[in-house]
């Protein structure tokens, strides 16, 4: 049985947020959270952390306002030496305090977090509740786009790619994103062969699986690549891993791929994934697989 460490209330906000916009469910922290409640019957040496940190985070303006969770974080470690602890965040750049002896399953990444002397961080899959889409057999555009400019590339991409009838690459001109818009994105990226999915504020983003979900082919552009499960998953099969400074060469690269049609048999590498390894049932056993080696 794994225990679980008796944290604060305000660290406990189950309550469902629209991160992102769709979003109809807890999340994979609160998702394992209700899953050990009930099924605990795992051994390990780790104590689990249950603080739902996205929730908090966004609570605390988005991380500015967390000195408490600092202090409280700071003590546990302190008062606890001799004890090891494990923990799941899904907000963008980690749970962005210091957290001594514990290994930390991070959904976004660790950008934004003090380096610390943690156990390990393991990427796990940035996933949200399902889309509500049209599968589309014959699809429109080879490549297509819609989000926020939340990045200096994004802007780089619009003004590259969108020149061809074939492209849909658009930014939105409001920071704040609307059903219409979002019914845009499901509309635009089911339509599409391939999907550009450039980092954002964090390093990867939603849209890399919600691409992968309505059957387009991730083009994931960063300077840091999270690609969890390397060990099983082989992700140049499953998309377009490009640099930052390599976007001019998106074009001839996807031309390529569709002449080829090797586009179709990552598509269909990409569904297989999706329902194997996207979700949390399988995330949630992947964790348990790893805390019972502790």
């Amino acid at each position: 049985m794994i225990n679980i460490e008796n944290v604060p209330k305000e660290f406990l906000n189950f309550n469902i947020i629209n991160y992102p916009l769709h979003n109809t469910s807890k999340g994979i922290e609160g998702v394992f959270y209700d899953y050990l409640k009930k099924s605990n019957f795992t051994d390990s040496n780790l104590t689990y952390l249950p603080i739902q940190w996205t929730s908090y985070l966004i609570e605390k303006n988005y991380g500015k306002n967390i000195n408490y969770l600092k202090e409280y974080c700071k003590e546990l470690t302190f008062n606890n030496q001799d004890k090891k602890f494990f923990t799941i965040v899904q907000y963008d750049g980690g749970p962005l305090v210091e957290i001594d002896n514990c290994l930390i399953f991070s959904s976004g990444g660790m950008f934004n977090t003090p380096k610390q002397n943690n156990l390990s961080n393991i990427s796990i899959p940035l996933i949200t509740a399902p889309h509500d889409f049209k599968k589309i057999t014959n699809k429109r555009y080879q490549i297509g786009y819609i989000g926020r400019n939340t990045h200096e590339v994004r802007k780089k991409l619009e003004e590259s790619l969108d020149n061809k009838k074939e492209y849909y690459v658009r930014n939105l001109k409001s920071d704040g994103i609307k059903n219409k818009d979002l019914n845009k994105f499901r509309k635009i990226i089911s339509n599409s062969i391939f999907s550009l999915c450039p980092r954002g504020f964090g390093p990867t983003s939603f849209r890399l699986y919600e691409s992968i979900e309505m059957e387009s082919i991730p083009i994931y552009i960063s300077d840091e690549f999270i690609l969890p499960y390397s060990n099983i998953i082989d992700w140049e099969k499953l998309c377009l891993l490009i640099d930052l400074d390599d976007i001019y060469s998106i074009p001839e690269k996807v031309g390529d791929l569709i002449q080829s049609n090797k586009h179709l048999e990552m598509m269909k590498y990409g569904q297989y994934c999706y329902k194997e390894y996207f979700n949390n049932s399988f995330i949630i056993k992947n964790i348990l697989d790893t805390v019972g080696k502790f």
